[in-house]
């Protein structure tokens, strides 16, 4: 998915993103229920659905549209894989 998305947009590569450490442009956020009571919904699916879930976003600075392109290519990357 990163190498589809950077072909449209810059992926970010900081060591921290948003104040979680990221690595390669992708943030592993701490999913233990004892150390986060506020979950998102992608939280949920992966303690309580499914063995794998991805959030995918794009750069709020960019025109809608690039940032239409990246998240399109992201998921397509992700089905064709």
């Amino acid at each position: 998915m990163i190498s589809a998305v950077e072909k449209i947009c810059p992926i970010d590569l900081s060591e921290n993103i948003e104040g979680r450490p990221a690595k390669n442009g992708i943030v592993r956020p701490n999913i233990l229920p004892k150390d986060r009571p506020d979950w998102p919904e992608a939280f949920y699916m992966i303690t309580q659905k499914t063995r794998q879930s991805y959030t995918i976003e794009a750069p709020s600075d960019f025109p809608l549209q690039t940032r239409v392109n990246a998240l399109v290519a992201a998921v397509n990357a992700a089905i064709n894989f």
